[in-house]
């Protein structure tokens, strides 16, 4: 898990990826902004299915953009693109966008 409020200034990758993704899931501290929620309506996503393809999907680095490492979840067809803030709480995951492949 990551140390309280540490943005990994490093590119996360395997078992320490999927470690610190499910160490947030399993505290709630996953943040689903305006624009994931508009995406999710818009091509009728469901939160269990975005945690599903967070806990047990494919998970790959998108990159780092400016900083800071995005990061890809893929399970049955939904996308979850994420990356990794922290508030006053301590750590969070936070969801940038959604979609479904077709």
């Amino acid at each position: 898990m990551l140390a309280r409020n540490a943005i990994p200034a490093v590119e996360l990758v395997g078992r320490t990826l999927r470690t610190v993704v499910i160490a947030l899931l399993e505290a709630g501290r996953v943040s689903l902004p305006v624009h994931p929620s508009e995406r999710m309506d818009e091509r009728h996503l469901t939160a269990p299915q975005i945690e599903t393809a967070l806990r047990s999907g494919a998970l790959a680095s998108e990159g780092c953009n400016g900083g800071t490492w995005r990061y890809r979840a893929t399970r049955q067809g939904v996308v979850v693109i994420f990356t990794f803030d922290t508030d006053d709480d301590g750590n969070l995951l936070v969801v940038v966008t959604t979609w479904r492949i077709r």
